[in-house]
């Protein structure tokens, strides 16, 4: 690891929704893409799977809704979810 850069030239972002358990109540909300009560993590990750940050919100917010939490990213590696012009001006760094 000693010849690794201390920066990630790539991150890989990406969502997951999860289910609570009935005492939950805050920031709890319904994904209806995969039909599940609960909350969403946001995770950007390097190229070798660690984590560089993390967020987790609502089950009713939509991966383009999640990403402006990454602030000081730029443009990660991502699925179809995370398009649109919030990903994009909220992802004008990873690399400072």
């Amino acid at each position: 690891m000693e010849d690794r850069e201390e920066q990630p030239l790539f991150a890989i972002i990406d969502s997951q929704s999860v289910k609570t358990g009935p005492d939950a109540r805050r920031d709890v909300g319904y994904d209806a893409g995969k039909k599940l009560k609960g909350r969403k993590r946001h995770i950007l990750v390097d190229t070798l799977g660690m984590l560089l940050k993390a967020d987790v919100l609502g089950g009713y917010s939509r991966s383009r809704r999640g990403s402006p939490r990454f602030r000081q990213t730029r443009r990660p590696l991502c699925d179809g979810g995370y398009q649109g012009r919030k990903v994009e001006e909220a992802s004008p760094r990873l690399i400072s």
